[in-house]
């Protein structure tokens, strides 16, 4: 009695390189102009995109000296907050912080100045004063100021009493920049 041979099974293993063929085939037939296009087009591309030179921007301008001390007298600090939605050439609102030595009395006098950081000019945008309540050790104010149109502007404010103290610049918008 001869053995009958087993037959060999082409299963579904054979036939996924069948099918891989038979997409890109469609592909071609279907998307040919379409591929031969996107082909072109990065061929056409220069050859390195990094050394493709990108404008320079102008130079960031520095933020101005401001000729006051940071504290003085009972006030221990003075900070600025510009609130979102503030540009050059705008009305803005910002927040003034004076923190003072706990049980001060009297008024806090502020003033807001904008800096035009490209022509050096220095413009009072708003002033304040607020009474400290018994045992307060801060006034928080918000205020309206207008700003100048200008190419780079920053904002400072300074309290004028009970003794002289300022905060850091801010820049109203760190795009900004002279000569753009």
């Amino acid at each position: 009695m001869t053995r009958a041979r087993p037959r060999r099974r082409w299963g579904p293993w054979l036939a996924w390189p069948l099918v891989v063929a038979a997409l890109v085939a469609l592909e071609f037939l279907l998307l040919g102009d379409r591929i031969t296009a996107d082909v072109a087009l990065v061929l056409a591309a220069p050859g390195d995109p990094a050394r493709v030179e990108a404008p320079v921007a102008a130079p960031l301008p520095s933020l101005p000296e401001v000729p006051v001390p940071a504290v003085g007298g009972p006030v221990r600090a003075v900070d600025l907050r510009i609130l979102p939605g503030c540009t050059s050439g705008g009305r803005c609102l910002v927040r003034v912080q004076v923190l003072v030595d706990a049980g001060s009395t009297g008024t806090v006098s502020w003033v807001v100045q904008a800096h035009d950081l490209c022509t050096g000019q220095v413009q009072t945008v708003g002033t304040g004063t607020a009474a400290l309540p018994t045992g307060a050790d801060r006034i928080d104010a918000v205020i309206a100021v207008s700003v100048p149109a200008a190419a780079a502007t920053a904002l400072t404010a300074s309290t004028t009493a009970p003794a002289p103290a300022a905060g850091p610049s801010l820049r109203v918008s760190a795009a900004e920049r002279c000569g753009s």
